[in-house]
């Protein structure tokens, strides 16, 4: 029932690493790929017809709906998820804009980079530089962002250095305050999410944990939704991560970097950011969460000066998968208030 009402309507992350040029000068292809089959099972497909365009050599995927000459309304993705978490958000949100949904270098149906390459193309410094190839390549502005998990890492980043193109962000179980940037004294304050921090900041661990016994997509995404995932759902979050070599993109985009000093210091600097900016905001928040707390509203409240805060009910990590038509009509309404304004 909440995917037809929506039709008609961790963690994190990585370091500075290195993509430099990017060619932007690439026409998008767009293909419509046939229904996937996982495990004798075919899983629900996207919305919308699969778009690629090149970034310095890298195929990135994405979908796209709406009118093509309104404002973008970008959604990015956390980590082990892709753009299938959007499907039944973006049908709602679409006729306030022109929704995109962007897959990051390694995930969903964005190409993988060489394992050897592993260890710099996933950190945080390249995945934003990705994005900006991305941006510049279709000439989007007045972007209003949709974030989460490694999406808000590389959003809030590229709306702090590119704050002309920002027309608003939509945001949630992001990597803010209290439990980021990710310091020992934020671990010390996780509670029971702490044990699961040190496994992944545990050299040995975090590698048998991620790479072999695929623990991001077979534990933590079904234990972060409330209601039960089909088998077909779940599929679909598999079929990027299918092998050891294929969930690099999730070890080195989110554990291998939790309590680098890098790492700390870019989200302190958008945390700076954050405070002083005036650009609108829209925060989505349930309970009990899991990177977002009850503390991250509080903090929001007090220190993002232009943050208009919803709750959405009860839910954890992933709550697309929960409140698919809530976020997007939330979403919605939101825009035509900050439009009008």
């Amino acid at each position: 029932m909440r995917r037809l009402i929506a039709c008609c309507l961790l963690f994190v992350l990585s370091i500075f690493t290195g993509v430099n040029i990017m060619t932007h000068a690439q026409e998008a292809t767009t293909t419509p790929v046939a229904p996937v089959v996982y495990d004798g099972l075919t899983f629900p497909e996207l919305p919308y017809a699969s778009r690629w365009i090149e970034v310095n050599g890298v195929r990135l995927h994405y979908i796209e709906g709406g009118d093509a000459g309104a404002d973008p309304i970008l959604f990015l993705h956390g980590i082990p998820t892709w753009s299938y978490i959007w499907r039944d958000v973006l049908p709602v949100v679409e006729p306030a804009g022109r929704v995109i949904a962007l897959d990051f270098v390694g995930f969903g149906r964005s190409d993988k980079l060489p394992a050897a390459s592993a260890d710099t193309g996933y950190g945080l410094d390249s995945q934003l530089a990705y994005l900006e190839g991305f941006i510049d390549s279709l000439d989007l502005q007045n972007i209003t962002l949709v974030i989460q998990d490694l999406g808000s890492a590389v959003g809030f980043t590229y709306a702090a250095q590119h704050p002309d193109r920002i027309k608003g962000i939509v945001f949630f179980e992001s990597a803010v305050p209290p439990f980021f940037p990710p310091t020992p004294e934020a671990f010390q304050a996780m509670g029971p999410l702490a044990e699961f921090f040190q496994q992944m900041v545990t050299p040995g661990t975090r590698e048998e944990l991620v790479l072999h016994q695929n623990m991001f997509i077979e534990q933590v995404v079904p234990a972060n939704v409330v209601r039960q995932l089909t088998k077909a759902e779940l599929n679909a979050y598999r079929v990027p991560f299918q092998s050891v070599e294929d969930r690099l993109p999730i070890l080195w985009g989110g554990p291998m970097n939790f309590a680098n000093p890098a790492f700390v210091e870019v989200i302190a600097q958008y945390v700076a950011w954050l405070q002083t900016t005036e650009t609108p905001m829209l925060y989505l928040y349930v309970s009990p969460g899991l990177i977002n707390p009850e503390a991250t509203r509080d903090w929001v409240e007090a220190n993002i000066r232009n943050a208009e805060i919803r709750f959405m009910g009860e839910g954890r990590h992933f709550f697309q998968e929960d409140y698919p038509a809530e976020i997007g009509a939330a979403i919605a309404d939101w825009l035509g208030r900050v439009s009008v304004n």
